[in-house]
């Protein structure tokens, strides 16, 4: 009589037992897949993010396209030549031309930062987009203690600088008015609160 080895094999209603996979291996995919993607053209890699059923925008009348990838302060990033470069940049050389002005900044008309809408973007200075935040009401015009967002008003501005003047360290001041060192520093110097 011979005998037969045992055989595992799983039905659909005994699913394999799933076993964990170890840290050391996720690690190694993880560098693997980096070191795939880095090989993906950069279009390719930048149409893989992009989602173009964003919301649309009531002025522009047309979808944002919305960057799903990696982000820095609402900018979306993606890693281009070894460092990280602003997706709406990108966009802008897919869909025109290369930027020859390297003074030149992709602007949004939407203001959606992660938007990649070539139709929402165009070519400023920094002064242009200055000017755009304030037109578009996103600059503060408030000073000193009328801005909604200060944090000391007029009269306190004018202790830190006095009790900066009697011998006080900056990050005592800062302690106790419960700010950071840095904004009593530009306070003293002037650097803020000008008016005050």
């Amino acid at each position: 009589m011979t005998c037969m080895p045992y055989a595992y094999a799983p039905t659909p209603l005994s699913p394999k037992p799933l076993t964990p996979t170890p840290p050391s291996l996720l690690i190694l995919q993880a560098s693997h897949k980096a070191l795939n993607m880095s090989r993906v053209p950069i279009e390719d890699r930048f149409w893989m993010k992009v989602d173009k059923n964003g919301p649309i925008h009531t002025r522009l009348k047309t979808r944002c396209w919305i960057w799903v990838g990696g982000k820095s302060n609402g900018y979306g990033k993606i890693k281009l030549s070894g460092r990280m470069v602003g997706v709406h940049r990108l966009s802008w050389k897919i869909h025109n031309r290369p930027i020859s002005n390297s003074g030149l900044f992709v602007l949004h008309e939407c203001d959606v930062r992660h938007c990649v809408n070539p139709d929402h973007l165009f070519l400023g200075t920094h002064q242009d987009n200055m000017d755009d935040k304030v037109n578009k009401g996103r600059q503060s015009r408030l000073r000193g203690e009328k801005n909604p967002e200060a944090k000391l008003s007029d009269s306190e501005v004018q202790e830190i600088r006095t009790l900066y003047e009697d011998g006080f360290l900056q990050r005592e001041i800062a302690k106790f008015y419960e700010v950071s060192q840095q904004a009593v520093s530009l306070i003293v110097t002037r650097m803020f609160w000008k008016h005050a």
